[in-house]
């Protein structure tokens, strides 16, 4: 449990003031990405945390992506989505494509 206390008050005391404990001294075989998920799901600060469901369901996809294929993806932008790919493509030959 990332915040504990003897009474109700005392733990929603800790979850507004506190910062919780790390999940990783929790679990040390916790995946860091999937960490970082977690700490933005607790996030004080409401416009730093996830604002929708969707938002942690997208973030928990791509990390479940990545573990099952081994590669890490890059965070899905608009900008960076195009380049969501595992096949190896030499780089010149399609930069060349992209900018001719």
């Amino acid at each position: 449990m990332p915040f504990r206390g003897e009474s109700s008050a005392v733990i929603f005391n800790a979850i507004l003031e506190r910062t919780p404990v790390p999940a990783i001294r929790l679990n040390p075989d916790l995946p860091p990405k999937l960490e970082d998920i977690i700490n933005k799901a607790l996030e004080k600060d409401r416009e730093l945390r996830y604002q929708s469901a969707a938002e942690v369901r997208s973030d928990l996809k791509r990390l479940k992506s990545e573990s099952e294929s081994g590669v890490t993806v890059a965070a899905a932008t608009p900008r960076n989505r195009l380049w969501r790919c595992a096949a190896p493509l030499p780089f010149e030959n399609m930069m060349r494509r992209v900018w001719d």
